[in-house]
C-alpha cells in the first residue's frame, strides 16, 4: 500500500514532468532550427565554391565552427546516465576521437554532418584509442576520473 505522502511526492513529479517537457522539446526543437541553416548555407556556399574552383579555406573552417559548436551545447546532463559517448576517429578525427554528449541528442544526425565537412574539407590521418564511459560533473559530460 502506498502511503498518501508518496502519493502527493509522486504527484508533484508527474506535474512536474509534464511541465518541464514541453519546454525541453521546445528548446531542443528551436535549437536545431537554429544551427541546421547555419550548416546547410556553409554546405552549399561549399559546394559553390568547389564548382566553380576557388578556395574553400574560409567555408571549410566556418563549417567546422558550426559543427564543433553543435558539438559542444549537446553537451549537458543533470546525471551520469544523460550521457552517451560519440566514438569519432576515422575520417571524423579532425573532430577529435570522442565526444560526450547528452543521450538524447541525435548522434547520427552530427555523424552526418561531420562526415559531410569531411568529404569536402578534410585529410587528416586517424590516430584515436577507445574513450572511457562518461560521468556528469557539473551538469556537463567528462570522462570518468579514474580513467583520466
Amino acid at each position: 500500500m502506498i502511503s498518501k505522502q508518496r502519493k502527493v511526492s509522486m504527484r508533484i513529479i508527474l506535474f512536474l514532468v509534464m511541465i518541464l517537457m514541453p519546454s525541453f522539446c521546445i528548446f531542443a526543437e528551436d535549437f536545431i532550427n537554429k544551427i541546421d541553416p547555419i550548416i546547410t548555407t556553409n554546405q552549399q556556399q561549399l559546394d559553390t565554391e568547389k564548382k566553380d574552383g576557388k578556395n574553400t579555406q574560409s567555408i571549410c573552417k566556418a563549417l567546422y565552427n558550426a559543427i564543433d559548436d553543435e558539438l559542444k551545447r549537446s553537451n549537458y546532463c543533470v546525471q551520469d546516465s544523460d550521457c552517451k559517448t560519440m566514438e569519432l576517429g576515422g575520417p571524423l578525427v579532425e573532430f577529435g576521437c570522442f565526444h560526450f554528449i547528452n543521450k538524447d541528442v541525435d548522434s547520427g544526425a552530427l555523424y552526418n554532418k561531420m562526415l559531410q565537412y569531411h568529404n569536402k574539407c578534410s585529410g587528416v590521418v586517424d590516430d584515436c584509442s577507445s574513450a572511457a564511459k562518461p560521468v556528469c560533473v557539473k551538469n556537463k559530460c567528462e570522462m570518468s576520473p579514474d580513467k583520466k
